[in-house]
């Protein structure tokens, strides 16, 4: 079986090892076909050496080359080529990222920043209003609690007879705030 191309080049070239060496001298012994392709590699390899490329092609083969690539890339000018597929240099990738980043943060900002200053302001310039509410039971005391979402202030006056027994200070919470663990 005939080696590749490859290695019959890379064979006139000196770059395959000792053993891949004598691999290919033998073959070339027994093969006509592989050592004319090597023949024919050492003849382009001295030419190259001994001459320069302008001597190693003809005038008219140059001009030749010259018009064919004058025609092709004429007609890769003229045909159109989807945005996707066109080169971006580095610094616009590196802008247009730079850019996201930037108008996320915008974004991020604009809707995660908090809401209530205009409420903020709002319960600032006015002044407190006082409600007297007379509740009968706890049940209710809280049910009117949660029931106010502008509550600010909150003074409960205990009535006058001892029917409480004080143990610690009383602590309102809203049911979205109580947490099992903080109050035992």
């Amino acid at each position: 079986m005939c080696p590749e191309r490859e290695i019959l080049s890379a064979y006139v070239d000196g770059e395959l090892s000792k053993e891949e060496t004598q691999a290919v001298n033998v073959h070339l012994k027994g093969c006509p076909h592989c050592a004319r392709v090597v023949s024919r590699y050492r003849k382009v390899q001295g030419q190259l050496r001994d001459e320069t490329i302008d001597a190693f092609f003809q005038e008219s083969d140059i001009e030749s080359i010259k018009h064919r690539i004058a025609i092709e890339l004429k007609r890769y000018q003229r045909t159109p080529h989807p945005f996707w597929h066109r080169k971006v240099g580095i610094p616009w990738v590196a802008a247009a990222a730079s850019f996201a980043f930037i108008l996320g943060g915008i974004v991020s900002y604009a809707l995660l920043r908090p809401k209530s200053l205009a409420s903020m302001s709002f319960l600032e310039s006015h002044p407190s209003l006082n409600v007297t509410i007379n509740v009968k039971n706890m049940k209710q005391l809280l049910d009117i609690l949660n029931s106010q979402q502008g509550i600010r202030e909150i003074t409960i006056q205990l009535p006058e007879s001892p029917q409480f027994e004080f143990r610690s200070e009383p602590v309102f919470i809203r049911a979205s705030e109580y947490n099992r663990s903080t109050f035992r």
